[in-house]
């Protein structure tokens, strides 16, 4: 199964930039982009910690896919969304430290 994650810890990086970038004023289409860029992201983290029996990380990256998702979009007063912009490009961060760890474990 490890050998399918097609997602690198550089891929988690960049997307912790692009929410970090996202507590700044800019464009409307940049949080659009944002959004469409997290969902597909955390929703196939989703999938790949189920297959990896790694519940807590999946129901977190679950989470964060519904909540960026951009079909029904979740209102908060910008104060609220850079706390979650912050919060999540933690855990993004975090995100590319396991799957790191999962690569440097498989290769040993």
């Amino acid at each position: 199964m490890l050998q399918e994650i097609a997602i690198n810890k550089y891929v988690c990086w960049a997307v912790a930039v692009m929410l970090f970038v996202a507590v700044f004023p800019l464009p409307y289409g940049y949080y659009t982009l944002v959004r469409i860029v997290c969902t597909a992201f955390f929703g196939y983290l989703a999938y790949v910690n189920f297959a990896l029996n790694r519940p807590m990380l999946a129901s977190s990256c679950v989470l964060f896919s519904i909540l960026f998702q951009p079909l029904i979009k979740v209102y908060f007063v910008k104060e609220i969304w850079v706390f979650i912009d912050v919060i999540t490009g933690i855990f993004a961060l975090y995100l590319g430290v396991q799957i790191d760890k999962l690569r440097g474990d498989s290769e040993s």
